[in-house]
């Protein structure tokens, strides 16, 4: 059985992890659980740098420990020294190698979101409508194609950013809740389809 330990930003991640990832990562092949690694995630590289070693020390026996971050959320200390004309996903593979020099364990992996954890949910846009029985399909496809049909790279400030827009289409919108419910129906499949970061990180799980 392959252990797995993910260090998660907050709440929803954490439920995530544990719900939907342990129902796609069946036993008796995986065990997977989720701690929270200083709640919010905005805190330096050196500060994130001690707690992750601190939990692979506690969590010693298991395979393998993922830190799930999100890039834009992350502090400023991460992204010293990185190239401004970077394309993002060298952005990516900078603060990875940064970050990952810094780590006493081979086990080790930091899977960075592009965006927030809701930017998934686009994954299905039907889905959406029909969780909440609202017609937003046009206005859902408009924001999709902005970020050529790739759920990843929803963002064009703080203000427009993936859970930013649920909540001004669908007012209701809960991240715990609404959030975890969508990505049952959505599947996490569909998600590795689209997302192509998301899948990425559900590869190095396999591995």
């Amino acid at each position: 059985m392959k252990q797995i330990l993910f260090l998660v930003e907050g709440k929803t991640e954490k439920l995530f992890c544990e719900d939907e990832l342990i129902k796609y990562f069946k036993q008796p092949n995986y065990f997977l659980t989720a701690s929270i690694l200083l709640q919010g995630g905005y805190h330096s590289l050196y500060k994130t740098v001690k707690e992750v070693n601190h939990k692979i020390k506690s969590f010693s026996h298991f395979d393998k420990v993922i830190l799930v971050y999100d890039y834009y959320g992350l502090h400023p200390t991460f992204k010293e020294g990185m190239h401004s004309k970077f394309t993002l996903s060298e952005k990516i593979e900078f603060i990875r190698n940064k970050f990952s020099k810094e780590i006493q364990a081979e086990n080790f992996y930091f899977y960075i979101q592009v965006h927030e954890f809701e930017a998934i949910l686009f994954s299905d846009t039907e889905e959406l409508v029909n969780h909440f029985s609202l017609e937003k399909g046009k206005e859902l496809e408009i924001i999709l194609n902005k970020a050529n049909n790739n759920p990843e790279l929803i963002n064009d400030s703080t203000e427009t950013a993936p859970s930013k827009r649920l909540i001004t289409l669908f007012p209701e919108f809960t991240k715990t809740i609404d959030g975890i419910t969508l990505v049952s129906k959505i599947g996490i499949n569909k998600i590795r389809e689209k997302c192509s970061y998301f899948n990425e990180f559900c590869k190095e799980i396999e591995k």
